[in-house]
């Protein structure tokens, strides 16, 4: 189907986003220039199926299909080094994420939460570690007047639900479901806290960073690319240094504040227009290459 579509509208160039759709881009018989742009980590995939096809199956249609592509873009420097790994002679362009800095700037609408929390976006699913997260904040609730809000929606609720219960925090842990741009949350929470195992490039993380949030965060897989280790982050899965260290940036306020300023600067490496330039750039130049 995709192939009598572009033999009907018979584009130059076919950009494609997405592990699966990347294989069915390249599979494609019509003559264009195909782009692909990788924005998942492999090893994350080892645990699950891109759609019904098992890793090892995957793995070896990107072999056989991955080199037909005429220019790769992946969203972090981890990521063009995995697919290196499994495919050596391929060569990567890394554009990562950026963000609209002056729509997180504009919104300054008064938050409608009136009490002190500590924050976690992101999808309810058993990647984002909110189970970490749920067991690191009980160990420290009773030293603490932040409750937990969680902003996302997943089909790992349940599960959520059930831990917040076991804790007996239901006072305490909120769930809110989706917010469409949730800066005036993120401006006004006391940290931000990303228990994240794998990420691609998080765009949630760079935002939280924009809104001059105080950032305590699993070393997740190409972490370093986005985040200095100022002593707010945490091996994956040690929940006890978490709770150590949510409650020491909780306590101290010169050093929150400091870490606040650190991740706005760096947040400014993170602009949208820098990455649709090099989007562009990378689209003339593939264009442009007759090979």
């Amino acid at each position: 189907e995709l192939d009598l579509l572009l033999n009907h509208i018979q584009p130059d160039l076919l950009f494609s986003f997405g592990e699966y759709n990347n294989i069915i881009a390249l599979k494609t018989d019509y003559q264009c220039k195909k782009i692909i742009s990788i924005r998942a980590v492999f090893e994350s995939m080892k645990a699950r199926s891109i759609h019904l096809l098992r890793y090892t199956e995957y793995k070896q249609l990107m072999i056989d299909y991955y080199p037909k592509a005429d220019s790769i873009i992946t969203v972090s420097n981890f990521i063009s080094q995995e697919l290196t790994n499994i495919i050596p002679q391929l060569k990567a362009e890394t554009i990562h994420n950026g963000i609209d800095i002056n729509i997180v700037d504009k919104d300054t609408k008064v938050n409608i939460i009136d009490q002190k929390y500590i924050l976690n976006i992101g999808r309810l699913h058993p990647q984002k570690g909110h189970l970490d997260l749920i067991d690191a904040f009980a160990k420290i609730s009773h030293e603490i007047e932040q409750n937990l809000i969680i902003v996302g929606e997943g089909t790992y609720r349940e599960e959520i639900e059930q831990k917040i219960r076991f804790y007996d925090l239901t006072k305490r842990v909120y769930l809110l479901g989706e917010i469409q741009l949730p800066y005036n949350l993120m401006k006004q929470c006391d940290l931000f806290v990303f228990p994240s195992y794998y990420e691609g490039f998080p765009n949630v993380l760079i935002e939280a960073m924009a809104c001059k949030c105080p950032i305590v965060s699993y070393k997740f897989q190409g972490y370093n690319e986005i985040l200095n280790d100022d002593d707010n982050l945490c091996e994956i899965g040690d929940t006890k240094d978490l709770s150590k260290k949510i409650l020491f940036f909780l306590k101290n306020n010169s050093f929150k504040n400091n870490l606040s300023k650190k991740m706005k600067i760096k947040s400014k490496k993170y602009v949208l227009d820098d990455t649709l330039k090099k989007y562009c750039e990378n689209i003339y130049k593939t264009l442009k290459n007759k090979g």
